[in-house]
């Protein structure tokens, strides 16, 4: 399975997730480096910066491809590569992963 980069960010911004560009530079940890990480962010807004993932930007049009998603599951704390895809594409909701996150103490 692979999935398209441009789908996956728009899936992990509206599932609670942010990107460098997308955080102020002094709170940053990563500011400079040439991939783009993704954030976890509690459900007050605060970014956890101990919960991301990050990927080779190629393009919109290149795809995730299995060992991509692989990896992201795994940093991400997602039990399976299936519940990660699933995540992205809508069928399990932030509030299902956040709980996960605790009962697992990730958060």
């Amino acid at each position: 399975m692979q999935i398209k980069i441009l789908k996956f960010n728009r899936a992990m911004k509206k599932k609670g997730f942010v990107r460098d560009e997308d955080i102020p530079k002094d709170q940053n940890p990563r500011k400079g480096n040439p991939h783009p990480y993704i954030y976890f962010t509690y459900p007050d807004g605060k970014v956890c910066f101990h919960i991301r993932t990050f990927y080779s930007e190629k393009g919109y049009k290149t795809d995730l491809n299995k060992d991509d998603i692989s990896s992201m599951s795994r940093e991400l704390y997602f039990s399976s590569k299936g519940e990660f895809i699933r995540y992205i594409e809508c069928s399990k909701k932030y509030e299902e992963y956040y709980s996960e996150l605790v009962a697992q103490r990730k958060i």
